[in-house]
């Protein structure tokens, strides 16, 4: 039987990232404004969902301007 020495805890602790992904990568994204959104992405599409999906989503939220 194997025994750790270290708590789950210890663990997490030990490979938790100092930085941000954002910070890591390099990358500087805007600053966003305040929901509700008037303009600006809201939502990035993956390009794998099935057409009809994409159909539904943007017929519900055109209902709701």
């Amino acid at each position: 039987m194997l025994t750790h020495s270290k708590s789950l805890r210890e663990i997490k602790r030990e490979y938790q990232m100092d930085q941000t992904l954002q910070e890591f990568l390099g990358i500087n994204c805007p600053a966003r404004s305040k929901k509700p959104r008037r303009e600006g992405i809201t939502v990035v599409m993956d390009t794998g969902w099935p057409t009809t999906f994409c159909e539904s989503m943007l017929a519900v939220t055109s209902l709701q301007r």
